[in-house]
Order: structure tokens, then C-alpha cells, then sequence
């Protein structure tokens, strides 16, 4: 957990600001600000491509967040696109001190990273800092900011309500995050051990048959052999109008002895609860909850 006066870094990480744009970074500042912390900004001035700075830049801007002992938390400032490109350069796992990482969607790679070879980092699945999800004012993202300053500071203990596909209770370690991430970093040195875990898994914007292309890639990888369950997010706009994506998670997975949740109010949608990956969760279907311990 974070205490008042910690010092603490923004980066982007990932896809470039547009000028429109650049004024949620300064109200991200603010709002960080506004609870006592002390913040650093990693941030170039100019793009590269749809990549907010090189990779040469945006590799030492982690690098140096990730390895400085006084930065207790880092926020990213938005996905898109980027993050991948910066996991062969990562620095020495020893060089890396105890501290969180907050973000979504295209910042997967980055958790799943920390989840393979990092488990000092803790890593929360909530908004990106500088984003209207987080600061546009609406009820919504007031929410958003209750649920992660309450992440950060106050507890990591929390409950959901979930619809279930199929029925079970089962505990284990959170592991995951954007579909797209996970299908792309299968077969990497930074894709985590499933076994004993329960998978997290949100997107947006994909259509169901590509959300069907993507489940079975990692299924026929072999690697959920070992998964204790499964939660999906709200999968936001992932639709269309002639196919229910829940029927065809039911279809993929129905012969599999494991409980999924589906709904879960973290990642694309209005709502982007902060949820800290690598806990102790539990699904548990009678109950109708994922629970984090």
C-alpha cells in the first residue's frame, strides 16, 4: 500500500498523446497530487510514429522508474500500442525494487512481465492515469478514482457481483488482463505460469469470433490445463448481432471442471474498477461473487 508523501512516476509507456490530449497529463498530476503524492513525470514532448517517444526513450524512462528504490508506484498514462516493445529490454530482475504498477489494455504486456520474472511489482489492472475514463468528471469516473485511491491506500479486499457460465468455487493467484496481450505473448519469455491461478481476461472492440480465434489459440497452447478459473470483464463491445460471446465462451470451455465468471466491472467499459492482479482471488458461483482476499 502507498502512504501520503510517496514519491511516484507517470510514463507513457505506450501510444502518443494527441494535443488535444495533453491536458488529461497535467490533470493526472493534479489528481495525484491531490492525494499527497509526490510525482515524477517520464514523458517526452514529441511522438514517434503512434508511440509516445522511441522505444530508446520510453525504454529508459521504465528502466529508470523500475530500478529507482524511492519511486513506490508507477502510473501509466494510456494503452494503445507500445508496450511490447520494451520487454526484451527490461532491466535485471535484482535491480528492481518493491513497487506497484497501475494500468490496462496495452499495459498487459507490461503485468504480465512482472508476473513472469518480478514479483516484487505489484501489479493493479485499473485505469491509465491520464485518461477521460479517470478524469472526465462524470459519475463514472469518480468512481474510478474512489476505487483505485481505496486500491492504493485504504484496502485491496473487495467483492463482485459476476454472472456465471459455469458453476464452481475455486481460489487462486490472479493472473491477466487484455486478451490481445495475453494471445500475443504466449510463446515469449514474459508469458507467466497459468497453473494455479485464476485467469483475468477483458477486451474491447474485438468481434466474438475473433474472441473464439484468441481462447482457442491459448487453448490448444496447453496452458489452461492448469487453471483453477476463469473471470471475464464486460468484454466491452465485443459484439455482434447475431452471436452471444458468453454462449461461445460456454461452447469453448463447458467440458472443462472449472468455475467462470463473467461481467466483472474492471478494464474498457465506463466503469474501471482497480483490481490487484497477483492476489488471492475466488469465484465462487452459489454466492454469484469474485472476491480478492
Amino acid at each position: 500500500m502507498l502512504n501520503k508523501n510517496d514519491k511516484v512516476a507517470i510514463i507513457a509507456p505506450a501510444a502518443q498523446f494527441c494535443n488535444a490530449d495533453r491536458i488529461l497529463l497535467q490533470q493526472s498530476i493534479d489528481l495525484l497530487e491531490s492525494w499527497s503524492l509526490q510525482v515524477e513525470v517520464f514523458v517526452e514532448e514529441s511522438h514517434h510514429f503512434y508511440l509516445a517517444g522511441t522505444d530508446q526513450q520510453r525504454q529508459q524512462h521504465l528502466n529508470a522508474v523500475l530500478t529507482d528504490p524511492n519511486i513506490k508506484a508507477i502510473f501509466c498514462t494510456r494503452g494503445g500500442y507500445g508496450s511490447a516493445r520494451l520487454l526484451a529490454g527490461l532491466p535485471d530482475s535484482t535491480t528492481v525494487n518493491s513497487k506497484m504498477l497501475i494500468g490496462c489494455s496495452d499495459i498487459s504486456a507490461l503485468h504480465l512481465a512482472m508476473a513472469t520474472s518480478y514479483p516484487q511489482v505489484q501489479c493493479i489492472h485499473g485505469p491509465n492515469v491520464a485518461t477521460k475514463q479517470l478524469l472526465s468528471g462524470s459519475e463514472s469516473a469518480i468512481h474510478n478514482q474512489k476505487s483505485l485511491y481505496d486500491c492504493l491506500f485504504v484496502t485491496q479486499q473487495a467483492s463482485y457481483n459476476l454472472q456465471f457460465i459455469t458453476p464452481g468455487k475455486t481460489t487462486g493467484k490472479l493472473i491477466g488482463g487484455c486478451l490481445s496481450l495475453i494471445s500475443t505473448a504466449i510463446g515469449t519469455p514474459c508469458f507467466p505460469n497459468l497453473s494455479g491461478s485464476i485467469l483475468l481476461i477483458e477486451d474491447v472492440g474485438e468481434a466474438p469470433y475473433k474472441i473464439d480465434r484468441m481462447l482457442q489459440h491459448l487453448i490448444n497452447t496447453g496452458l489452461t490445463a492448469g487453471l483453477k478459473g476463469i473471470v471475464f470483464a464486460e468484454m466491452h463491445n465485443c459484439t455482434d448481432p447475431y452471436n452471444d460471446l458468453k454462449a461461445i465462451i460456454h461452447d469453448l470451455f463447458c467440458s472443462y471442471d472449472l468455475p467462470i465468471g463473467f461481467g466483472l466491472t474492471t478494464g474498457h467499459g465506463l466503469i474501471n474498477n482497480s483490481i490487484p492482479l497477483n492476489s488471492t482471488a475466488i469465484l465462487d458461483s452459489e454466492k454469484g461473487t469474485f472476491s480478492i482476499q
